[in-house]
């Protein structure tokens, strides 16, 4: 974050998480363990100095007895925008004063045209490098890059975790709208050179090795809701996957 602070907003956001969590029988040391992170990054994550983990997320979710998918994509959320300035509130005259305004013909077309500049403006700003979410179904998928196509309407199809000899977590990724599916990995035992596949029974396949970080994702592959689909980890002879789904 730098020397940039999240707004009042957001530390809002961390702190009624963590009040939240109070409420459970869970303790900070315990959520640390469960996310495969330090004590001391679970406590920043609350006081809005660090970015919030997708494994901290789920860890945080099974706590609370929230949906795991609804509370990433919550935080995520919330931190991506955690600089975004909430408006200040509007008196009733103030409201009142606004109406008048908006009726007034002299204010019509200076608001007409904010609007339609608005809108240019969007379309300019929009990088030639990112795709809106679901622009691709099936085959049309095959080998694309999920966050930059599929992001919207995510689930988690299946899951295998394994805490030793280090925490590991393989999912199976799954966008109804796009019909593909992809292969996830995460946790402190990830490393370099790691291999994580996504496989479709008598479909197409696709494989990633991990060049750095502990959480890593394949491209993606097509696959029907009915489609049999697992997911792997590997390094070496050792392995961790999921049970193809649906059983």
């Amino acid at each position: 974050m730098g020397s940039q602070e999240a707004l009042p907003g957001y530390r809002k956001f961390a702190q009624q998480k963590k009040e939240a969590l109070r409420s459970t029988p869970t303790k900070q040391k315990t959520l640390a363990k469960q996310a495969a992170c330090s004590e001391a990054t679970v406590s920043n994550i609350f006081t809005a100095k660090t970015a919030p983990t997708e494994a901290f997320a789920r860890a945080y979710a099974r706590a609370i007895g929230s949906a795991p998918d609804s509370e990433w994509e919550e935080w995520r959320s919330a931190w991506e925008n955690r600089f975004q300035q909430e408006g200040p509130a509007v008196t009733a005259a103030e409201d009142q004063s606004r109406g008048k305004r908006f009726r007034n013909p002299k204010f019509l077309i200076p608001s007409a045209l904010g609007t339609v500049l608005l809108a240019v403006a969007v379309v300019l700003t929009m990088s030639p490098g990112k795709h809106p979410s679901s622009s691709c179904t099936l085959t049309s998928c095959r080998g694309k890059e999920p966050n930059d196509y599929c992001k919207v309407g995510v689930q988690t199809v299946g899951e295998q975790d394994r805490p030793s000899p280090g925490p590991i977590t393989v999912q199976v990724r799954w966008n109804s709208k796009c019909e593909a599916a992809w292969a996830k990995a995460w946790g402190d035992y990830v490393k370099s050179g790691d291999k994580v596949t996504v496989s479709v029974e008598g479909g197409a396949s696709e494989s990633m090795k991990v060049k750095y970080g502990h959480d890593q994702h394949t491209a993606m592959v097509p696959r029907t809701e009915t489609q049999r689909v697992r997911a792997c980890w590997e390094r070496g002879h050792d392995q961790v996957c999921t049970s193809w789904t649906p059983a």
